[in-house]
């Protein structure tokens, strides 16, 4: 049970599903889901914008042993392994859902 709800998390994290998920459950959501959707999907863009201006900056390639066949949207600064997409995209999404689901963040 455990892998299966981490093997959700990566896909979660690795950003065109969960962005796809965010937006297309807006229009379904009640109106405290949609605007926590909407703050998904903004925060999202954010995160995006941010990673591959610091995997720009940074430029640490991946390791060579390292098989990117299964990298399925990686092109331009993505080709870089710092910052991790899966990690600022975890972090951001637990962040922000704690500070709109407790008022007292």
């Amino acid at each position: 049970l455990l892998d299966t709800v981490l093997y959700i998390f990566e896909i979660l994290g690795s950003g065109v599903p969960s962005l796809i998920i965010s937006i297309l459950s807006m229009p379904f959501a009640t109106n405290t889901w949609y605007w926590f959707f909407l703050n998904i999907s903004v925060a999202h863009l954010f995160d995006v914008f941010c990673q591959f201006s610091a995997k720009n900056l940074f430029k640490r390639p991946r390791p060579s042993y390292q098989d990117n066949e299964d990298m399925f949207f990686t092109h331009g600064p993505d080709k870089y392994s710092f910052p991790s997409g899966h990690c600022t995209r975890m972090t951001m999404f637990w962040y922000l859902t704690t500070c709109l689901l407790d008022k007292n963040v």
